[in-house]
């Protein structure tokens, strides 16, 4: 067993096709919208059941400007979208 650094979700999904991975460890979510979008990926994957961990989604700013402001609204923006739903609609669009 290896790992391997793709550049891209869509490139890890590349190489299992093409046989040079005989797994990969994608985010479902993402993973699904990248299948429903590329023709050639349809019908080619099928996902495991078993739970081999969680991490968290993550937004990265560049320090080049101040996003303290913007980030804290952000936050409490999605804090709101988790408790009344709006974040989980969302996300079963892409699913």
């Amino acid at each position: 067993m290896f790992r391997d650094n793709s550049k891209s979700e869509r490139q890890m999904l590349m190489k299992l096709l093409k046989n040079r991975y005989d797994v990969a460890i994608i985010n479902k979510i993402v993973a699904l919208w990248i299948i429903a979008n590329e023709p050639e990926f349809q019908e080619k994957f099928g996902f495991s059941d078993k739970y081999i961990g969680n991490a968290g989604y993550r937004f990265m700013f560049t320090t080049k400007y101040n996003w303290k402001p913007f980030v804290e609204k952000m936050n409490q923006e999605l804090i709101k979208m988790k408790s009344d739903g709006r974040l989980e609609k969302i996300l079963t669009k892409y699913r």
